[in-house]
C-alpha cells in the first residue's frame, strides 16, 4: 500500500493530546474494527482483548506501553509507515501499540502465528528497518509482568 497518499485519518478531526491517565483508556469492539480497516490488518486476538480491557488499568503507575485509543493508534501507525522510526523503515506487518516514553517502541507483528509483543529501542536498534528479530520479544503474559516490574 502507498502510505504517502492521503488516508482517511488525514481528513478526520482527531484529538491527540495526552490524556491525564493512560490507564483509563479502553477501546470498543467497533473501534478495533475501524483500526483494522484503516490499517489494512488483523489485530491478534490477545491484543484485541487488551485494547478492549486494558490489562494495565490497575497498575500503580501510568504506562504508555499499550495505547487504547483508536485515533492515536491509527495516526501513529500511518506516520510510522510514511516517515519510519528514527530513520528506520517500519514494515506494514508491524502494529505500533505504544512506547516507553524514552524512544522505545512496543509493537506486534500481525503476521505471526504465535502471540508476542516486541520492544525496539531507537538508540540500540540494529539495521535500517525495524524487525522482530532485531527486537526484544515477550510472550503476552510475560509482557504484562515485565511492565509491572518497570513500575515497581
Amino acid at each position: 500500500m502507498d502510505w504517502s497518499k492521503r488516508q482517511p485519518i488525514d481528513d478526520w478531526e482527531v484529538d491527540l493530546t495526552e490524556p491525564l491517565d493512560w490507564r483509563l483508556l479502553r477501546m470498543s469492539e467497533d473501534e478495533v474494527n475501524v483500526l483494522e480497516s484503516e490499517l489494512h490488518l488483523t489485530v491478534p486476538d490477545f491484543l484485541r482483548r487488551w485494547l478492549i480491557d486494558n490489562p494495565f488499568r490497575n497498575f500503580p503507575e501510568q504506562t504508555r506501553c499499550l495505547v487504547c485509543n483508536r485515533d492515536r493508534l491509527i495516526s501513529e501507525n500511518v506516520e510510522l509507515r510514511r516517515e519510519g522510526y528514527y530513520g528506520r523503515n517500519w514494515p506494514e506487518n508491524l502494529l505500533w501499540i505504544g512506547d516507553d516514553w524514552a524512544g522505545g517502541a512496543y509493537f506486534v507483528d500481525v503476521t505471526e502465528k504465535s502471540a508476542a509483543v516486541y520492544w525496539y529501542d531507537w538508540e540500540e536498534g540494529r539495521g535500517d528497518i525495524v524487525l522482530p528479530e532485531n527486537s526484544e520479544r515477550h510472550e503476552p503474559e510475560e509482557f504484562i509482568q515485565y511492565i509491572a516490574g518497570l513500575s515497581d
